[in-house]
């Protein structure tokens, strides 16, 4: 799984609007910092320490990023959008920098690892350094002259290679209609040594403008994807012979009206401007199946448009007067890799995958007509505004479909929409209904975090318990917000709840100090849940340190209580297994080591639970030395077996 590093301060600046970009420097390790109105700073990754910069006279603007070009061994930028300045690393003086003087403004100057520094223009002409004119027009660069009255300004340029094939993409929209926008499509053909121009125009989400545009070459397509501001993430794949549509692949939620998302690679994106919890944060999230899997929130409130690029294994973010870098791990994805990880509040998963819709419900034109007017009924607030109104067309709903099968009120995506009215419902509680649909086995999996959550703010620890007996596919974060619950002492829903059979039966043996029946019989629910212990790690970190010293505790005396359990007792009982509270009790103390070494609380804790863990490995140890014994002597047939002997036989006797 992708996971964020905490966040270094590589510079500051003075002003907001100084920062213009960050790009590779000269050298591995080396980052180059274009400040507008002051200059180029470098410095150097490890130890954020300025290595090198060269200053601007007064009256002069880097329009363009300061781009170390490998192949010429020169940086490049552009002055004032009309002088291309290019000068080695050792020149000393900006003013001493070789100077190229171009009639039209020119937007940036792109720079690709074997080729020569390809220059952009305001206008749409694209052509390489050495051989732009003025922005006349010739067969060694692509222009069209109607963009810059047609088709408006350049938002996004990049330049990038697939199969030894130089493409240059730009994006313009209209300043009067930021909805519309057009994708240029420039292709070098080195052969013919001339350029070739096609353009697309993408439909993009009705009544909502661009965010930001990223794109990677992988195999035989180049991948370009954008992100709209109501979250929308569009795709459009792109090669020498074709352009396809773009289409939307997933939707973000709570998203930040600044957002911007770059590429790591053709499998996932950075995406900064994502909230949560009302605070806004960078996060990583695996494009292929739509899944956020890591989230840091950002150091500083940022009020204006982010800036985000990704350089090797790290993320740039520009936020304030400071521009910070995280570094990030992106493994390899995988469906296996994502079992365990719930999909995220910011995330919806609407791909599929082997042609399994992640979300797929049937409309409301697929029912009858008394079923669907009770649906809309339950759904409209306005005609079921107390509880009695609703309990009552709920109760109707729940008679007629008790005639006919179960399955069509489970598939519906009315069903879920009324389950996510139920759980959010201010004026009232509607806790026996929520309860039939738990028992129906009703809640979709994607309801499952905030079912718990709703049963949790009401203290329903009786329907807590029944939902852990039915529901087997609880997220991890739920897992650890259900045992937060449980240990509060203060929580008197949890104390005072009435202690049924199956609560006395698992109590029996193990009450421990501080820990009614009623908490330690949710306890071991909670522990007999599946989970991926990647996940759990993660949210075992949120626990209070008061509640992992309690859970410790339980821990430590269920690993007595069950030493000798036999598996058809483990399975007629409640207690959870052995590796199960092995795995809990590891992933606890990995999530709060340093607490536990440092707090004298847990220092008698750790020792008396060495104790027991030492006895349980001693008496292992036994229990293989009798069993190879026992082997032995069934090797070897020494034991006596008997034999079965008819009405009649002859035995032959040995007399010696």
């Amino acid at each position: 799984m992708a996971a964020l590093i905490e966040h270094v301060l590589l510079a500051t600046f003075s002003s907001e609007n100084e920062f213009l970009a960050v790009e590779p420097g000269n050298e591995k390790g080396l980052l180059t910092v274009t400040r507008r109105n002051k200059g180029v700073d470098v410095f150097k990754e490890a130890d954020q320490k300025l290595v090198k910069s060269w200053s601007v006279r007064h009256g002069l603007t880097l329009t363009s990023p300061v781009k170390w070009c490998s192949n010429t061994e020169h940086f490049i930028t552009v002055v004032n959008n009309q002088e291309i300045r290019f000068w080695d690393n050792e020149t000393t003086d900006f003013e001493r920098a070789k100077k190229k003087h171009i009639n039209i403004a020119v937007q940036e100057v792109l720079v690709v690892p074997g080729w020569e520094p390809i220059v952009v223009c305001s206008n749409g002409t694209v052509g390489f350094l050495e051989k732009i004119r003025d922005g006349l027009a010739s067969s060694t660069f692509s222009n069209d002259v109607t963009d810059s009255t047609q088709d408006g300004a350049i938002t996004w340029c990049k330049a990038l290679t697939l199969h030894q094939h130089l493409c240059v993409l730009l994006v313009k929209q209209r300043k009067d209609d930021n909805r519309s926008l057009t994708v240029h499509i420039h292709w070098y053909n080195s052969e013919s040594s001339t350029w070739t121009h096609q353009t697309t125009d993408p439909k993009p989400p009705r009544s909502h403008h661009l965010h930001s545009v990223d794109c990677i070459s992988h195999r035989e397509d180049i991948h370009v994807y954008s992100l709209w501001s109501n979250g929308d993430i569009q795709h459009m794949r792109i090669n020498l012979h074709s352009v396809n549509q773009n289409k939307t692949i997933h939707t973000l939620s709570g998203l930040g009206p600044n957002a911007t998302m770059v590429m790591i690679d053709h499998t996932h994106a950075a995406v900064a401007g994502i909230k949560q919890a009302d605070e806004e944060g960078l996060g990583i999230m695996d494009i292929k199946y739509g899944a956020l899997q890591t989230w840091k929130p950002f150091p500083d409130v940022c009020k204006r448009k982010i800036q985000l690029s990704c350089i090797g294994e790290c993320l740039y973010l520009c936020c304030k007067r400071a521009l910070y870098f995280y570094k990030f791990h992106c493994p390899p994805s995988s469906v296996s890799s994502l079992l365990g990880q719930q999909p995220d509040a910011a995330v919806r998963i609407i791909s599929t995958i082997s042609n399994i819709t992640w979300e797929s419900h049937r409309k409301i034109g697929d029912k009858p007509d008394e079923v669907q007017n009770l649906y809309m009924k339950l759904l409209d607030a306005t005609q079921t505004d107390t509880y009695t109104k609703f309990k009552d067309s709920f109760g109707k709903l729940q008679s007629f479909l008790k005639k006919r099968n179960y399955s069509e009120w489970t598939m519906s995506s009315d069903m879920v929409k009324l389950i996510e009215r139920c759980l959010s419902e201010k004026k009232f509680w509607a806790r026996d209904e929520l309860a039939e649909l738990i028992r129906r086995n009703c809640i979709p999996s994607s309801l499952v975090p905030a079912l718990f959550e709703a049963l949790i703010q009401h203290g329903e620890v009786a329907l807590i318990s029944e939902a852990l007996n039915i529901i087997h596919d609880v997220p991890e974060k739920a897992l650890c917000s259900l045992m937060a619950f449980i240990l509060q002492p203060e929580n008197k829903s949890v104390i005072e709840t009435e202690v049924d059979i199956a609560m006395e039966t698992d109590s029996e043996n193990g009450c421990l100090e501080g820990l009614t029946p009623q908490q330690i019989h949710l306890i071991k629910c909670v522990l007999r849940m599946p989970f991926s212990d990647v996940f759990l790690l993660e949210c075992l970190r949120s626990l209070a340190f008061r509640d992992v010293i309690k859970l410790l505790q339980c821990l430590c005396s269920l690993i007595e209580d069950n030493s000798f359990n036999l598996p058809e007792e483990k399975e007629r009982s409640t207690t959870p297994s052995n590796t199960n509270i092995v795995d809990w009790l590891g992933l606890l103390i990995d999530s709060h080591m340093t607490q536990l070494v440092i707090s004298p609380d847990a220092h008698v804790l750790l020792l008396n639970l060495h104790n027991i863990v030492q006895s349980q490995v001693e008496f292992c140890e036994e229990l293989a030395d009798v069993e190879a014994l026992l082997a032995q002597l069934k090797e070897k047939s020494s034991l006596p077996q008997k034999q079965r002997v008819g009405q009649y036989c002859i035995e032959v006797l040995h007399i010696y």
